[in-house]
């Protein structure tokens, strides 16, 4: 692929990274989410990666940090699968479904939620 057209998919290619390689318990600094991009032949500026990160939460994907020596950043909140919700509602597992249902789809409360409003 093109220089350009990776460009182009930075920012799908940084929330797949983000997704696939972190959680609450596991978090990237910003030189490993540099070095994974570039593995996919992405190159991106440290002063870039915010900027990106705060518009991918500004389209509903939710990437929380913390700062240590460098920032760190995660994922936490992961999509609902389609066979697991099945599952729990033959299980009986209705209202607990249902609430991770609502808040997958509600990514305000999911903040709220762990900002702990």
């Amino acid at each position: 692929m093109s220089k350009s057209i990776n460009q182009k998919i930075k920012l799908l290619a940084l929330w797949d990274i983000l997704l696939h390689n972190t959680d609450e318990n596991r978090a990237l600094s910003t030189d490993e989410i540099i070095a994974l991009l570039k593995e996919k032949n992405i190159d991106i500026a440290r002063k870039v990666l915010p900027e990106d990160i705060a518009l991918l939460n500004e389209f509903g994907y939710e990437v929380l940090s913390y700062k240590k020596k460098s920032y760190y950043y995660y994922v936490v909140t992961r999509p609902l699968e389609t066979a697991r919700s099945g599952y729990a509602l033959r299980r009986g597992e209705r209202h607990q479904t249902f609430r991770n249902a609502k808040n997958v789809a509600n990514r305000q409360t999911v903040r709220n939620f762990w900002n702990g409003k």
